[in-house]
């Protein structure tokens, strides 16, 4: 097998050039920005099972305590958005609030 990066140097590789940092990379998303995304997706159905993650309940397989499967990953429910994730999701499933799941 042949190595075609015999004698390369990974040294500087993967350090971020100005351009790159210029042209690809932005800062951290505010907080206003992702209450928008939030509520825009919220009218879509999706859901907010904790700090880190949107759930869309098309996926979710199953909730078993503080976890929801969506697809083949566990995520947590944190404690305190597990009300409001299990009234939207119970919605969402009578059909209610953005729950049209056509």
């Amino acid at each position: 097998m042949e190595n075609y990066f015999e004698g390369f140097d990974f040294t500087d590789f993967w350090d971020d050039s100005d351009y790159a940092k210029k042209e690809y990379i932005e800062g951290a998303p505010s907080d206003e920005l992702i209450a928008d995304v939030e509520r825009e997706l919220g009218s879509y159905g999706f859901l907010r099972c904790n700090t880190c993650y949107l759930v869309n309940p098309k996926f979710i397989v199953r909730v078993k305590g503080s976890e929801v499967q969506v697809g083949d990953r566990t995520l947590q429910i944190s404690r305190p958005r597990r009300a409001a994730f299990m009234e939207g999701l119970t919605n969402w499933y009578a059909g209610a609030g953005g729950g049209n799941r056509g």
